[in-house]
């Protein structure tokens, strides 16, 4: 009876416990069933991330374009097909914020950037807003019907979805960044006004992680034609040409952004670099991953890359 009883009051023991630990978690606003989710890539479509937190629109918005992304927009009936077969069994709601709405003249429905909603989606589905008494001007998706409508800007009470453009050929790693490799041979110079013009930047290599996705990339293009040298790839630092001279290397070299390299968190070079002689004076990554020097006005490979936040 003894042992019945000590049972019997460690498991109420244990389930007071449980159930004041949930009592704390829900007070504190956490969900026990609230993971935290990452960006999903629907292929040929783009990078998509599930919220399941009520928000206001513009709050939505909001954390949307602090990640580097903006609120969900349908511009394909492909892309509707996919974001519906995307959505879990028990999301809760139909609806979730979109990236458009009325605000500026009723019916007139824009991005979230201001464009004619009309002028950069071929999705046939658009909001009937026949509503004009009613305070609902900001966009919405039907995940059960992938159709477009209207809710309410102001009242937290959806999911979201936030959307990262697909750049073509852009390869996302979680946790470390998004890349491409250019196979096409191109001077320094050139290379760096590539990316810029693809709104990315020749890639900086921050740490032991970023440099194993590198080579990894690299690795998985053998044979490179029209590059004077397929073994290695400019990415995005250089010498600074009036220190070459200064024994210290952390003067020396700098990245795109201004950084010393070795302030990045990654400064593993190639041995035998860098090589105070040298007249190379752009940056470079071998198939290993580390860096070296090379000559600024050759033609090879290189890496880009697209800032994320999230």
């Amino acid at each position: 009876n003894y042992r019945n009883m000590s049972l019997k009051c460690t498991a109420v023991n244990v389930l007071m416990a449980l159930v004041t630990i949930g009592f704390c978690l829900k007070t504190h606003g956490i969900s026990l069933e609230e993971e935290e989710e990452e960006y999903q890539l629907l292929p040929g479509i783009g990078y998509y991330k599930l919220y399941g937190k009520y928000m206001s629109w513009f709050d939505a918005q909001n954390t949307c374009l602090e990640e580097g992304a903006e609120l969900v927009l349908i511009n394909t009936e492909e892309e509707a097909e996919a974001l519906i077969k995307l959505i879990p069994d028990d999301w809760p709601y139909d609806n979730v914020l979109a990236g458009f709405h009325d605000q500026f003249i009723e019916g007139v429905f824009v991005t979230t950037t201001g464009v004619n909603l009309k002028d950069v989606t071929s999705y046939s589905s658009f909001p009937n807003d026949t509503r004009n008494n009613e305070d609902r001007n900001c966009g919405a998706v039907n995940m059960k019907t992938g159709l477009l409508d209207t809710v309410s800007c102001s009242a937290s009470e959806y999911y979201f979805i936030c959307e990262l453009q697909l750049w073509a050929d852009y390869e996302l790693y979680k946790g470390v960044g998004y890349y491409t490799l250019h196979t096409e041979g191109k001077t320094w110079v050139e290379a760096k006004k590539t990316c810029e013009k693809e709104g990315a930047h020749l890639t900086i290599i921050n740490s032991e992680s970023e440099s194993t996705v590198i080579a990894n990339m690299f690795d998985r293009h053998t044979n490179i034609p029209n590059v004077q040298d397929d073994s290695i790839a400019l990415i995005g630092f250089s010498m600074v040409y009036d220190t070459r001279d200064i024994s210290n290397s952390s003067k020396k070299f700098v990245t795109i952004q201004g950084q010393s390299i070795n302030s990045t968190g990654f400064h593993a070079w190639t041995k035998g670099q860098p090589d105070p002689k040298t007249l190379n004076f752009c940056g470079a990554t071998t198939r290993n991953g580390n860096l070296t020097l090379t000559d600024c006005n050759t033609r090879y490979a290189f890496f880009c890359e697209h800032e994320l936040y999230y």
